[in-house]
C-alpha cells in the first residue's frame, strides 16, 4: 500500500509506520481498519502475528 511518504501515516481506513522502503506487514483490525508497518522480513513477521492470533483464538 502507497501511503505517499515515510513516518507515522494516516489515511481514511489504514494508519502506517513507514520507515523505509520494501516489504511491509499490513493487519487488518476487527474493525475492518489497516495498520501497515515497514520490515525487512515482511513474511517471517507475517507468520508470526499469524501464529499469536490462532494461538489468541484458541484461548491459549
Amino acid at each position: 500500500a502507497e501511503f505517499g511518504g515515510w513516518g507515522y501515516r494516516i489515511r481514511p481506513g489504514r494508519t502506517g509506520f513507514i520507515v523505509r522502503s520494501g516489504e511491509a506487514i499490513v493487519a487488518r483490525q476487527a474493525n475492518g481498519r489497516e495498520f501497515a508497518v515497514t520490515v525487512e522480513d515482511s513474511a517471517t513477521g507475517a507468520a508470526l502475528l499469524n501464529t499469536l492470533v490462532d494461538r489468541n483464538r484458541a484461548g491459549r
